[in-house]
C-alpha cells in the first residue's frame, strides 16, 4: 500500500462515525464523486478509489466485498 493510501485509512480510522468518514472522504476528494447524504462504514481506501463514485443517499456497509 502506498503513501497516500495509508494516511488516509489511518484518518478513516480516527473518524468516530460513519457519517463523518463520508465526509472525511468527500472534503479530501479521494473518490472520484461523493453526493450528500452518504454514509461509509469501511475504513480501509480501495485500490482505485478515482474510478468509484457514490450517489446521493448512499450507505455502505463493511465487510462487503464482491467474490
Amino acid at each position: 500500500m502506498d503513501w497516500y493510501r495509508n494516511r488516509h485509512t489511518i484518518g478513516m480510522y480516527l473518524c468516530p462515525t460513519a457519517m463523518k468518514r463520508a465526509m472525511y472522504l468527500k472534503k479530501r476528494g479521494i473518490f472520484y464523486h461523493i453526493s450528500d447524504n452518504c454514509m461509509m462504514m469501511f475504513q480501509k481506501i480501495p485500490l482505485y478509489p478515482k474510478l468509484i463514485s457514490f450517489g446521493d443517499n448512499v450507505w455502505v456497509a463493511s465487510d462487503v466485498f464482491n467474490q
